[in-house]
Parts: structure tokens; C-alpha cells; sequence
């Protein structure tokens, strides 16, 4: 039986000027580095999708979401 309705969250903590975080967040070379390979899709507005695509252990993943923040 597949789990319906996850919602992962979280949370990084990087310290940098406001630029340096956001390259951080949404420059799809560095998000490989911290999320193991991972490709990334989004326009990065409030509102819009976010799609991860990879592999973990032999296995293809797609995982989506929302673009939200705190502010």
C-alpha cells in the first residue's frame, strides 16, 4: 500500500548576504550538491511549481511542490 497526502518540509540554514542565498536556493548546480544529484525545475515565483527528479539506490523519483516562504 503507497502513503497518499506526504508533505515534507524543511529547513536550511545558509549564511550569506540576501544574493548569496538565493543563488544558493535556486542555482541548479548548487542544489546538486546538497540534495545528491538531484535535477531541479521551477521559475522560482511565489505560488509555482517545483520539481526534483533523480535516483536513489537504483531508483528513479519525481517529487513536486510548491515555491513558498516565509516573510
Amino acid at each position: 500500500m503507497e502513503p497518499k497526502n506526504l508533505t515534507a518540509t524543511a529547513e536550511v540554514f545558509i549564511q550569506g548576504d540576501e544574493k548569496q542565498v538565493w543563488k544558493v536556493l535556486t542555482d541548479p548546480a548548487a542544489i546538486k550538491q546538497y540534495m545528491f544529484g538531484t535535477q531541479v525545475k521551477s521559475d522560482w515565483e511565489k505560488g509555482s511549481a517545483i520539481v526534483w527528479q533523480g535516483e536513489w539506490k537504483g531508483q528513479a523519483y519525481e517529487d513536486k511542490g510548491v515555491i513558498s516562504w516565509r516573510e
